[in-house]
């Protein structure tokens, strides 16, 4: 196995500049590399969908479908809908990855780059 499959095989690990000038590696920011402007903190559209992913709290999340009627305008309700399920004791491991899918999802189309997952 090569070095840089071995460096790229351990978890959790934190590249140094040592390891990048070894294998020659050029960190891009997300920006350069799809031609997109990301939103800083504060801007607009990010607020939004920050506000609308954080409205419930941890009790309203916990049992969403009690709740859901109050949600029925938010943009992250199948999520909300996905993260209750992935709670249950009997639930399916495959509902987390639904919730984390619909999450990017609704925040690449929020900021205008759905084209990206395509």
């Amino acid at each position: 196995m090569s070095a840089l499959k071995s460096l790229l095989r351990q978890k959790n690990k934190t590249w140094t500049a040592e390891d990048s000038e070894t294998f020659n590696v050029t960190f891009v920011p997300f920006e350069k590399i799809f031609d997109v402007a990301l939103p800083k903190d504060k801007e607009e559209r990010f607020q939004r969908l920050s506000e609308r992913f954080t409205q419930p709290g941890e009790d309203e999340l916990k049992n969403f479908s009690s709740y859901c009627d109050s949600f029925a305008e938010n943009n992250f309700l199948v999520t909300f809908t996905h993260l209750e399920n992935a709670t249950r004791e009997d639930s399916d491991p495959i509902e987390s990855r639904f919730a984390v899918s619909s999450f990017l999802s609704i925040v690449m189309a929020g900021l205008g780059l759905s084209h990206l997952s395509k």
